[in-house]
């Protein structure tokens, strides 16, 4: 059984030959220390990273909402008007595109099309041997990343029909995007869009079921309908709108924070319908555990997780700067030795 098919079997809740492995994806400043240089693009320094660490699923861009660049020097504006400045190992969001209600009436986002580069050159390396996924972004990060989270978060109380906009105009953007890298070659779909902080949701439930849930449905209805599945990735403790996310429709969840009271033993009991991609704790396991305390977290998982399918293994983030190098490999050997199918042998 090749990559692909293994993805795909655990995505339908079969049992493949063994338990898949799957990276979100490299920081650069990790790359840098894997290749001794800074990276210059995803299909030479990126995408070789998936092969060289034998991951079963590529992830392949579009970075149209994070066009993030760790070795800048200067602040600069990118096509949604956002303004961007290093911080420490990220680049993050300093200034938005809109600052006042009426703003809105005249901003005009990018044109979607055009942004398949790294899907397709992924597909053309990879052909039909690894599952290819790509990424778009749900309704909630763009939206705020228009007016700032916390100037959004209160739109959604004091101005909601402006929060509504952002919302719609986000939105439409996003399924536009999600058609082209269907056609470009991806075999699956990931909506990115983080819901929570360490101990619950950024919003009320009340409020996300109001403003969130129908837009994202219309996301995953949209990439549903070309008979592709559909994984959410949503940081956080995201317990209270479960139940929601599974009506939506989704095929998986990412990621899987046990620090955050997603444990995947309880999931895999109440939601067995919902796979479960990437559940490596990342706040610790990875970057700071012994081979022991990695290799033990896995055979719980897969012990607890892993029975008829459903799992596909890997670190919950991208792999951060702090993260050794020899802890991503002992990771990938353990899902190796752990996870053949039957699991109970």
């Amino acid at each position: 059984m090749n990559s692909r098919g293994r993805v795909f079997e655990a995505l339908e809740h079969n049992e493949p030959d063994c338990v898949p492995t799957f990276f979100l994806g490299f920081t650069p400043q990790w790359v840098e220390k894997v290749i001794q240089r800074r990276p210059r693009d995803f299909l030479n320094d990126f995408l070789p990273m998936y092969e060289r660490f034998d991951s079963d699923l590529v992830v392949a861009g579009p970075d149209v909402f994070y066009p993030y660049d760790v070795y800048a020097t200067e602040e600069r504006v990118d096509e949604w008007g956002r303004t961007l400045r290093v911080c420490g190992l990220y680049s993050e969001f300093v200034d938005f595109p809109i600052k006042r209600a009426e703003d809105i009436e005249d901003y005009e986002p990018p044109d979607p099309h055009g942004r398949t580069r790294e899907v397709a050159g992924a597909k053309e390396r990879v052909g039909g041997e690894k599952a290819i996924m790509s990424v778009v972004n749900g309704p909630f990060e763009p939206a705020w990343q228009l007016r700032g989270l916390k100037t959004f978060l209160e739109d959604i109380y004091l101005n909601p029909a402006l929060a509504e906009r952002c919302l719609e105009t986000v939105t439409s953007f996003e399924i536009e995007v999600a058609k082209e890298l269907i056609d470009a070659g991806a075999d699956i779909i990931m909506v990115g869009d983080d819901y929570g902080w360490q101990n619950g949701l950024v919003m009320s439930p009340h409020h996300w079921r109001r403003l969130i849930l129908p837009r994202l449905k219309r996301v995953v209805d949209a990439v549903k309908s070309r008979n592709v599945p559909v994984i959410l990735h949503s940081d956080g403790n995201i317990t209270s709108i479960l139940d929601d996310l599974v009506k939506v429709g989704l095929d998986g969840l990412n990621p899987i924070q046990s620090r955050c009271g997603l444990i995947p033993s309880e999931l895999k009991a109440r939601y067995p319908q919902l796979a479960q991609v990437g559940t490596v704790d990342i706040q610790h396991t990875l970057p700071f555990g012994s081979r022991k305390e990695i290799e033990s977290e896995i055979r719980e998982t897969i012990a607890s997780a892993g029975n008829g399918g459903g799992l596909i293994m890997g670190p919950q983030h991208a792999v951060q700067p702090d993260v050794p190098v020899k802890n991503v490999e002992t990771m990938i050997n353990a899902i190796k030795r752990y996870g053949r199918y039957p699991t109970r042998l």
